[in-house]
């Protein structure tokens, strides 16, 4: 008997079923900086830069986030770039969890840590066959979308 669930359909649904929380996540967070207002928001958030960055790169990175975030957010919905978007989202989560929280032992997962685990997921597994980088590099004519 045939596993139906052992296919490259199914495998593409589950990345697409990964990638939409995700990328919602993603732009939500840009939103609501957006909506408080971006200096408000770097205002509040430059007390969490590690002492060692100084302030002017701390600035500069807070007043880059939202945007990049908002772009990295639909990048990965739509699965386009979804590669080098999971990996600027890895990379954007390897510094909130370093400026806020740390990498402090716990029981209790950290949100930020889960999403990291699923953003190098997307890194290494790409899109699926449900996104746009399917159609991106048609090669022969032919999408890379499952049968």
């Amino acid at each position: 008997m045939r596993n139906p669930l052992k296919t490259p359909a199914s495998n593409s649904l589950g990345l697409l079923l990964v990638r939409l929380p995700v990328g919602i996540i993603f732009i939500n967070a840009a939103v609501m900086k957006f909506r408080m207002g971006v200096g408000t928001f770097v205002s509040s958030s430059i007390g969490l830069a590690p002492p060692y960055l100084p302030e002017q790169a701390a600035r500069a990175y807070l007043y880059t986030l939202p945007v990049v975030e908002m772009i990295v957010g639909l990048l990965i919905l739509f699965g386009w770039f979804t590669r080098v978007a999971a990996l600027i989202a890895s990379l954007i989560l390897i510094s909130i969890i370093m400026a806020v929280s740390g990498f402090h032992e716990s029981l209790v997962p950290n949100q930020n840590a889960i999403l990291l685990s699923i953003t190098l997921m997307l890194l290494l597994a790409g899109p699926g066959g449900f996104a746009l980088d399917n159609y991106r590099f048609k090669r022969g004519g032919k999408s890379k979308l499952p049968e």
